[in-house]
Order: C-alpha cells, then structure tokens, then sequence
C-alpha cells in the first residue's frame, strides 16, 4: 500500500458520502442513552463540566469569559481552565446555546463532547478514505473509533488527547499527495485547535509522536519544499491564520498562570518541568497484561487511578487483527512512522530507560503521565490496522456453498444465545461466535 494511495477518484465521489453518514448516525446513536439527565460524568469528565459550567454561565448572564473562579476555586484566575477545559467544540456549542437561551449547561457539555467525538470519527474515516482504496476499510475503521470511546470518566486521555490526530494526519498525508503548501498549514490549525481544551504539556508529547510518525514519509517527499512560501492567496491566508492561531495560543497559556504560583509536588512552579521521579512515576507504569486485556476484553471499561492506565483502552478484534497483519506485511513509509510511533509509546509507557531517555528531550519534561499514553496507541493501531484489513481484503480464499454457509452463521447465532448465560465471564468467546456469525452470513 502506498502512502498516498488515495481511494476511488474524485470524480467517483458522491458529494454525500454515504459511509460518513452512517458512522455520524452511529456516533449520535451511542451516545443517546448519556443525554438522560440523570446520567452524570465523573472523575476528569466531571471537572471539565464544572469549568464549562462556569464559563456558560458568566457568558449567559454576563456576556463576558470568566476572569477568575469562586467557590471551590478559592478566587484563583480562570485563564488557565480556559485554556485546559473549553475546545473549540465547547465555544461552538457554548455560544449556540447562548444565542437561543438555553439554561441545561449539562446538556449543552454533553452535545460539545458528541461533537468532538464526531469530529474524531469524521477525522479518522477521511484518514483511511485518503489512505485506503477500499470503503469497507475506512466503514471498519471509523466503527472502531466510535465504538471504542469511553468518554464519561476521563475526558482528557480518552478522548481529547487523541481526536484530532487523524485530522492532523489527514492534512499532512495530502500534503504528500497533492503537493500543496495549503494542507501543512491546515495540519498546523487543526494542532492549534488541538491544544485547545487540553493541557499545555501534552503539547510536547504530540509533537513527538507526530514526528515519528511523519519523518520517513516526509524524506520521501518529493516536491518542492521552496512553494510553501508561495505569493498566493489561499496560501497566505492559511498561513497567517496558522501564525495568529499559534500566537494568541502561545499569549495565553504563558499568561494563564499571572498572578498565580502553583505548588505541586514534583514541578517546578517557576519552569512547569517535573522531575524525573516524577515524570516516570506519577501517572503509574503501565501494566501490558492488564492493556492487554483492556484492548482485547474492554473490561474494565475504566481502569482505576494507579492501575497504569488510567482509561479505557479497548481496541477490538477485528483492529487487533489488523495491526498484526500490518506489522507482518507493510512496508510502506507513512506506515514505518506510524508503527514506530505506537511502540516507541508503549514502551514510553513502562518508564524505564527509554522514558528516561525521552524526558531529557526539549519540552518533555513538562509531561508526567508516561503510564497515559493508551488513548494516542489506541488511535495509532486504528490507523495501522487500515493496512492489515485492506491486505486482508485482497485475499481469496475457497468459500462452501452459501447453503453451508447459512447454516454455519445460524449453528453459531444459536450457540451464542444458548451460551450467554453460562459463559459471559468469557464474553470475548462469545463476541468471537457473533463476528463469525455476521461475518459468514454477509459472505453468503
């Protein structure tokens, strides 16, 4: 597979793609059951709530940002929760809100979150449309995204870490492809919008696995880096959007913490940089039997603090089956980066030499949850498992008869209803019957 192996040609395209639709109607149909009012986020999810809940309702009354917290913030300035708490989809849906007078900030927080994750799976579905010939494998793709988000309990390292990272990519693949300076300063904007709504320190971390991820397809890339400063107005106009989106975010976040010293154990409070104990302890080590376990089960779906995960980590079968393939087979540039990302953050995640090797790198010191690292993997093995699946559908292999093959698809069904409630500690056996069931009965 090529790195810019681009799907069926544009001409081909509906201006209504169909697969963007069904995962959008996907997406809003998982997440109906939490727009009950009496479902409440918890943990980080509910943090973040609290701090939209604020800045709502200053804007709501006041028409202004809030400038400093009260109650359980003891009065401190509330420039840093902006930065760390509102993404864009927080001021979209914000403003909306304001503009038709609505006064459920729940439920406004809710449909911000369902828009970010809306975004995500958009992102990662045109990812695999630009990198994949097949639909079936960028439908595939974009279902794994949906459906392995656990957003209730940890908003940040379950979701916000990670879901504009196939937008990012997306950008920088058609870049490679197309040859315009116009999509790296869009891949710019979408790392701007990114860092909005998530901690500073989690910058630095992007910006190493982006470029792990990017380096080799970058070298191979062949045309002319010299147009990306080229005299035309689009190109301008993205590039000075880039520059202002970068300056007013760079201006807040040194200005967030005025008049303000935090006192954390293991951080400076004068450079924000941890200390090595800390950047290698605080958030925990991972445990791989238990991610292990976490990719294949989705159980627990939210890993306790201290466990070295401190979210959901679910991948799924028909992904993990993917990633092995393509790790077997690919060879291609984008995929080398893109794999050699999702190790180098596994290994990370044990903090042992190489984490130390990569806190005394510029700017990662600032990070300290090294044992967090599974949303950005997650979202990696999505992207790797694109490979594998496309390669497994140019296989051919002899098929039975399509009697013999209802039958197999009904003897499965059957046996996985009968063993459910014998066997749903093994729930993952009988997820395996119910894939081969739909999988048989779609082959015939």
């Amino acid at each position: 597979m090529n790195d810019g192996a681009a799907a069926a040609p544009e001409s081909r395209r509906r201006r209504l793609d169909p697969g963007l639709v069904s995962l959008a109607l996907f997406v809003l149909a998982l997440n109906v059951p939490y727009l009950d009012a009496r479902i409440l986020p918890v943990h980080d999810s509910f943090y973040n709530f609290v701090n939209f809940h604020i800045f709502y309702n200053e804007f709501f009354f006041q028409r202004g940002l809030a400038q400093w917290f009260p109650h359980s913030g003891y009065g401190i300035p509330a420039g840093l929760q902006q930065v760390i708490s509102l993404s864009p989809m927080s001021y979209v849906v914000g403003l909306a809100g304001a503009l038709v007078r609505a006064a459920d900030t729940l439920l406004l927080f809710k449909l911000s979150v369902i828009a970010e994750q809306l975004v995500y799976v958009i992102g990662t579905y045109l990812l695999a449309r630009r990198l994949f010939a097949s639909r079936a494998t960028a439908l595939a793709l974009g279902v794994a995204a949906a459906g392995t988000l656990v957003w209730y309990a940890q908003l940040w390292f379950e979701l916000r870490i990670f879901y504009l990272l196939p937008s990012v990519l997306f950008c920088f693949v058609s870049f490679l492809t197309q040859r315009r300076a116009e999509w790296l300063w869009m891949a710019g904007i979408a790392c701007v919008a990114w860092s909005m709504g998530n901690a500073p320190y989690f910058v630095p971390l992007w910006a190493f696995v982006l470029l792990i991820c990017v380096a080799a397809a970058a070298l191979g890339y062949a045309g002319e880096w010299s147009r990306l400063l080229a005299r035309t107005g689009p190109n301008l106009l993205l590039l000075s959007a880039l520059v202002f989106g970068i300056a007013v975010y760079v201006y807040f976040a040194f200005h967030a913490l005025d008049f303000l010293v935090m006192q954390m154990a293991g951080r400076d409070p004068l450079t924000t940089e941890v200390d090595l104990e800390t950047f290698l302890t605080y958030g925990g080590k991972a445990d791989l039997p238990t991610v292990a376990r976490s990719f294949l089960l989705g159980w627990p779906t939210h890993l306790p603090w201290g466990s070295g995960a401190d979210n959901s980590a679910y991948l799924g079968l028909l992904p993990l089956l993917g990633v092995g393939l393509a790790f077997a087979f690919e060879r291609s540039r984008l995929f080398v980066g893109i794999g050699a990302a999702l190790v180098a953050l596994v290994w990370l995640s044990l903090g042992g030499v190489f984490a130390t090797f990569v806190y005394y790198l510029p700017m990662l010191s600032q990070y300290r949850h090294v044992g967090l690292v599974y949303g950005l993997v997650k979202e990696l093995g999505i992207v790797a498992a694109g490979y594998g699946i496309e390669r497994l559908w140019s296989w051919r292999f002899p098929l039975p008869s399509r009697r013999v093959l209802w039958a197999s698809a009904a003897v499965l069904g059957i046996a996985s209803a009968v063993a459910v409630p014998v066997l749903w500690h093994t729930h993952v056996l009988l997820r395996l019957w119910l894939y081969a069931a739909v999988g048989i009965a779609g082959l015939a």
